[in-house]
């Protein structure tokens, strides 16, 4: 069991930053929030900033040169981070409890949800709906679509920038928005034609913040089954 929750564990621990004196913006894993805990911004200056240089000598951020070196999605996710606390040493945390503190109990859970592949057997909602998945009247290609998606695997721009890839992460279609998963495969501009033709979907309002998994769990729990089998077609 160990062995099988080191990746998920791993990849939940990111810096609490205090006064970031040893935390490299581009590079280090800082940024609170789920998936990813590293700015999506490419980096755009030969010199290694530190997130200390993002502070004015009053204890706030520097807005203007968080503005000139990072994108907007980085930029508020970082203004809501607390900064220059002296009191303390930046130092690693675990994501998912309020006090940054890992607790055994947490670890589990968190460990036994992000298991997607797991057997259904064990009554997990997650691997109740794969199995459901798994089971609908599609082809491979479609359920290992889904699959990707799912996990953040397409090569969309987002993620490209995210490994380093020489993009501004923006949709080269409606060059309006980050290209996001879901952006691609379903909240595009250029996909509004599409949205509109689906009945089944009118009505129905997802919250901009939703990534993909969120997206596709809202649709699980309210299409029958035949209206989720043509969404899936069509995505």
């Amino acid at each position: 069991m160990e062995g099988s929750l080191l990746g998920p564990l791993d990849a939940c621990t990111r810096v609490r930053v205090s006064i970031g004196s040893s935390v490299i913006i581009y590079e280090d894993i800082w940024i609170p929030r789920s998936s990813t805990f590293k700015v999506l911004s490419m980096k755009n200056q030969d010199n290694y900033y530190l997130v200390w240089h993002l502070n004015i000598p009053s204890g706030g951020w520097n807005v203007s040169l968080l503005n000139e070196l990072l994108m907007n999605e980085d930029v508020k996710a970082i203004m809501a981070i607390p900064c220059r606390d002296t009191s303390r040493d930046d130092s690693p945390c675990w994501h998912y409890t309020l006090n940054g503190d890992y607790s055994v109990k947490n670890g589990y859970r968190l460990g036994i949800s992000s298991n997607i592949g797991a057997s259904t057997s064990n009554g997990d909602d997650m691997g109740s709906r794969w199995g459901k998945i798994w089971g609908m009247n599609v082809s491979l290609k479609i359920k290992i679509f889904l699959w990707k998606v799912c996990n953040n695997l397409l090569p969309i721009r987002v993620n490209l920038a995210n490994r380093r890839v020489s993009v501004d992460g923006l949709c080269l279609v409606c060059e309006n928005m980050y290209e996001s998963t879901l952006h691609a495969v379903w909240g595009c501009s250029s996909l509004k034609s599409v949205r509109s033709s689906i009945g089944f979907m009118q009505g129905k309002s997802f919250s901009k913040s939703f990534d993909f998994q969120n997206f596709f769990h809202s649709c699980f729990e309210s299409l029958e089954e035949n209206d989720l089998v043509l969404l899936c077609v069509i995505l």
